[in-house]
């Protein structure tokens, strides 16, 4: 099956693999790793919601900014093909372990937060990483290996990609 796959569609399917892996091990990480620090985890999440809607929306904001910024910067860097893993890993954890702790903070009420507020906008932000992420893997690894006329062409729709999806990502 994956001999039918383009390059492409390959590094697209390992970055949905990163996300995925990522949230799943933030989701995990928690039960293991933070178990006896779940009482000050819960009041920094509860000081966090009680904060406002400005708030939240400021720190949701520039969040998803600073995430598809790194990773649009990552891409015209010449280790971004093996930077952007990391990243995408890190913002899914991340949103793996803010989602379990909501949870297990709030109960029924965490979980109704989590489907209604944390995945719909995760999810928007995981569709953009996945497809900047591919890009970025894909204009880094060539930049590296194609002649100078190539990258001239790679770099023009490589930075309307960037455009595109930091205009998306600021709406």
């Amino acid at each position: 099956m994956l001999k039918k796959l383009t390059d492409k569609q390959k590094i697209s399917v390992c970055v949905i693999g990163t996300l995925l892996l990522g949230y799943l091990f933030g989701c995990i990480c928690i039960r293991f790793f933070y178990l006896d620090d779940l009482p000050y985890l819960a009041e920094c999440i509860r000081s966090i919601l009680n904060g406002g809607t400005a708030s939240g929306g400021l720190y949701a904001f520039s969040d998803t900014v600073l995430y598809v910024l790194l990773v649009c910067f990552l891409g015209y860097s010449m280790a971004g093909f093996v930077l952007v893993f990391p990243v995408v890993f890190l913002k899914a954890y991340m949103t793996g372990f803010y989602a379990t702790l909501c949870y297990i903070t709030y109960g029924l009420r965490g979980g109704i937060v989590v489907a209604t507020v944390i995945m719909p906008v995760s999810l928007l932000l995981f569709m953009v990483l996945c497809v900047l992420g591919s890009e970025a893997v894909e204009f880094s690894y060539k930049t590296v290996c194609l002649k100078s006329e190539d990258r001239a062409r790679c770099l023009k729709k490589y930075s309307a990609t960037c455009a595109v999806t930091l205009v998306i990502s600021v709406g």
